[in-house]
């Protein structure tokens, strides 16, 4: 995360928002921090707005995961 100019409390926050999905989807842990990290690098480059950006980035990978869940396993 030290490569997205966020401000340190941006940072805290964003952590906070990947530390509450992993304690809830606990198997998941890398595939949660890789997944939101790669969302919120692409929505800092487009956000104007950030006060909102842990809520959305959280919704999105709740729906990868539950993406995941529905798929048919190789």
């Amino acid at each position: 995360m030290d490569h997205i100019p966020l401000t340190e409390e941006e940072k805290a926050k964003h952590e906070e928002a990947i530390d509450q999905l992993c304690q809830e989807f606990p198997d998941r842990v890398d595939f949660i921090r890789s997944s939101y990290l790669e969302v919120l690098e692409r929505a800092v480059g487009e956000a104007i707005i950030f006060t909102y950006l842990t809520i959305l980035i959280s919704r999105e990978v709740r729906t990868l995961l539950r993406i995941q869940e529905l798929s048919p396993s190789e």
